[in-house]
């Protein structure tokens, strides 16, 4: 089976016609760092999580190569630059199809002669890999408390609350909060990596939707 990129859902072979010429060169998200030296001490203090508690990230650089051979090579540098350069994409690679990469590409032609033509690719892509599609869970309330575990990959994320029915209570972190019917967020349920214990209430009848995108370096 012939490995191919997707770019915004567009398969590099099978829908563009066009091999990949070099393999993806995925770079490092780097990590935002800040110390700060203090004068008759010896290192340096680490202020790196001190504003949000965790640490940030830079962009990562991607770049490739695809190769086209075929009647009309000028033809199809154009379409492929007009698809795709200056535009936010999607990168799903063929060793990682459950995540994609998002950034601003550039497509440019380095070789062009003949029937063949070569385009190379290059992104500022954000430091994380998205989970294709969102994270979905909905829970029907029995009038009883139900416990459920939301599961989520490396970055932290506050999960969209969808309530209809009536008000729902949730416990999370041994705080509780009412939620209305409706989409709502709430900035102190930060989901974690890993398992997150939640603690459903409320009357029979009433659902809430529980939706987030999960995603890891």
């Amino acid at each position: 089976m012939r490995k191919q990129l997707s770019l915004n859902g567009l398969s590099t072979y099978d829908d563009l016609g066009m091999y990949v010429a070099d393999a993806p060169i995925i770079g490092p998200a780097k990590p935002r760092t800040k110390y700060i030296v203090v004068d008759g001490a010896d290192g340096s203090l680490d202020f790196s999580s001190a504003l949000t508690g965790e640490i940030l990230f830079d962009r990562r650089d991607v770049s490739f190569s695809l190769l086209y051979v075929g009647d009309n090579p000028d033809m199809k540098r154009a379409e492929i630059e007009n698809l795709f350069s200056g535009q936010l994409i999607n990168i799903v690679l063929p060793d990682d199809p459950e995540h994609y990469l998002t950034g601003r590409a550039s497509a440019e032609a380095s070789h062009e002669k003949g029937r063949s033509l070569q385009i190379d690719f290059r992104a500022a892509c954000d430091p994380w890999r998205y989970k294709d599609g969102m994270t979905a869970v909905t829970v029907s309330m029995t009038g009883s408390a139900i416990p459920i575990i939301l599961p989520n990959e490396q970055r932290r994320v506050s999960p969209s609350w969808t309530v209809t029915g009536g008000q729902v209570s949730v416990i999370f972190g041994g705080t509780t909060y009412v939620l209305g019917t409706g989409t709502q967020t709430r900035p102190g349920i930060l989901l974690a990596a890993g398992g997150n214990p939640v603690t459903l209430s409320g009357a029979a009848g009433s659902a809430v939707t529980i939706t987030y995108q999960e995603a890891s370096l």
